[in-house]
């Protein structure tokens, strides 16, 4: 098993919504999702490998090798219940292949939502994932103050720096062609204080969504979004009522 899909509620739902998350995160960053979610839907996360109970397991040579196995573990989910997808950050990237590649077999995706994430087609010039240990570590605490003390700690910087970094490569070395769209209704989320979008980066997400792409901005940074999930909810919505529509 190269990916884990895990519940994090305790209900079954008609919809599902399954989280992709951010380089060096995985589905337990969303848990906190499962008290306040409305009971339309179902949650479950995407764990990669390198965390977790996949903690062993190498990293995937690019996104969409990541892809290829996520849209696997989904197909059975997606032909059974309307499946929503949510990634965040480089999630949004893996959420936006899976989503290709069980449109490409069949399977249904009722919509998908990104935040925190350029247009998959644009590249970018930063190379992080070949910086120091100090430099990467200095940067995901000035996007997430909350693990910069995490990683102040030299144990636990080895420990998750390694998974970190891996993430890293797989995004800085990813860009998808430009013709490369998905049919499903999407929403794209930013932060209007994200350090890691760009508006020329948003505005690209339409030429990858001929089904119906919608643009929401909100205050706050690269996860303050994701950390307050209604804005989240309230797309998740739009986008099931575009399908449904």
């Amino acid at each position: 098993m190269t990916v884990q899909i895990d519940t994090l509620t305790e209900r079954s739902a008609a919809v599902v919504v399954v989280v992709f998350p951010h380089a060096g995160g995985s589905p337990r960053f969303f848990a906190p999702w499962s008290s306040s979610l409305p009971e339309t839907f179902e949650l479950v996360g995407v764990t990669y490998p390198g965390r977790d109970a996949l903690i062993d397991v190498p990293s995937a040579a690019d996104i969409p090798a990541l892809a290829a196995d996520c849209a696997a573990e989904l197909a059975p989910l997606a032909r059974s219940r309307p499946v929503l997808l949510f990634g965040h950050s480089m999630g949004g990237h893996v959420a936006f292949e899976t989503a290709r590649r069980l449109e490409g077999i069949g399977c249904p995706v009722a919509g998908l939502v990104v935040s925190g994430a350029d247009a998959p087609s644009r590249r970018t010039i930063e190379r992080w994932h070949l910086a120091s240990d100090v430099e990467l570590a200095d940067h995901i605490g000035e996007l997430d103050p909350k693990i910069r003390a995490v990683l102040a700690e030299p144990a636990l910087a080895r420990m998750f720096l390694p998974t970190i970094r891996a993430d890293y490569r797989l995004v800085e070395t990813y860009r998808a062609d430009p013709w490369a769209t998905v049919s499903c209704p999407t929403v794209v989320v930013s932060g209007d204080s994200d350090p890691e979008i760009t508006p020329d980066g948003i505005a690209q997400w339409i030429a990858h969504t001929p089904g119906g792409c919608l643009f929401r901005f909100a205050r706050g940074g690269h996860f303050s979004l994701a950390t307050d999930p209604s804005e989240i909810y309230r797309c998740l919505n739009e986008v099931l009522g575009a399908r449904v529509g």
